[in-house]
């Protein structure tokens, strides 16, 4: 039986600065991430970030997050999310992103691992695309790419990793920054004639489901973690921080012939940056 091992980051936010949390906080929450990952998976195919690498997507951000993930020994890819800059990440990571030549300059990539196809999608939404501030989208461009990519013939499945959920996640505050367009990508890929499994991130937290008739896995990540609980002394509140389980992660998701399982990782950032 063969197995493939893929590392997945998301959501670091370096450069938050809010309720007094600084920068190096959230970098050294990626770095430790990092260095468990190198430490305990060596042999894993490669690491993709599934976006929020940064806050404010600063080439500042960017410049101090380049020595840490240059430290990588394995192939890694990173796509944006909702607070990154698709042309800063472009430059500062030029071979950390290897976007498709016919994706016309979007972040998207498309790898074999085994049998299986790995479809990394550019989920950023223009400023001038949407009304509601953070969603994502995959205009009319990226979206003919997913489907010249998943209409051509292939045995094993299609593994989608993006950051925007394509799907309502029963989170108040964030369901309404989803992928706008997520019923349009999901009735794409019920013409997929193999296996599809959707692993994305910007929740926070680590969800899993089915959408129509594909599985999906949320991807936790470095930054803080969120409750689903609305605050008892702040009704109108729809989300807020969870300190009670605000340890980082990563997750390891490993692709068999049979089946696909995802494992989430927490890790002590202070024991891994003490050594």
């Amino acid at each position: 039986m063969t197995m493939q091992k893929i590392i997945v980051l998301s959501d670091s936010h370096v450069g938050e600065s809010t309720n007094g949390r600084s920068q190096t906080d959230a970098l050294a929450r990626l770095e430790a991430g990092v260095r468990h990952a190198s430490r305990f998976h060596a042999d894993a195919d490669f690491l993709i970030h599934l976006g929020d690498l940064t806050q404010n997507g600063l080439r500042s951000e960017y410049e101090r997050v380049r020595p840490v993930l240059e430290a990588i020994d394995f192939n890694c890819r990173l796509i944006p999310g909702n607070h990154d800059d698709r042309m800063a990440i472009r430059e500062c990571f030029p071979d950390l992103t290897c976007p498709d030549t016919e994706a016309s300059g979007f972040l998207q990539t498309a790898l074999r691992v085994g049998s299986d196809l790995i479809l990394a999608l550019d989920t950023l939404a223009d400023p001038d695309q949407m009304d509601k501030p953070h969603c994502g989208y995959l205009c009319p461009v990226r979206m003919s790419w997913v489907r010249d990519r998943i209409s051509e013939p292939r045995s094993g499945r299609v593994i989608l990793f993006m950051h925007h959920p394509p799907f309502r996640a029963a989170i108040e505050i964030l369901d309404p920054s989803r992928l706008a367009n997520g019923d349009e990508l999901i009735s794409l890929l019920d013409t997929c004639q193999v296996p599809v499994h959707i692993v994305c991130g910007h929740l926070h937290r680590t969800v899993s489901g089915t959408v129509g008739r594909h599985g999906f896995s949320v991807c936790r990540g470095s930054g803080r973690s969120i409750r689903i609980a609305k605050r008892p002394d702040r009704p109108d509140q729809g989300v807020f921080e969870d300190e009670a389980i605000d340890i980082p992660a990563y997750n390891v998701l490993f692709l068999f012939d049979d089946c696909i399982v995802l494992h989430t990782q927490t890790y002590d950032p202070e024991r891994e940056i003490d050594g």
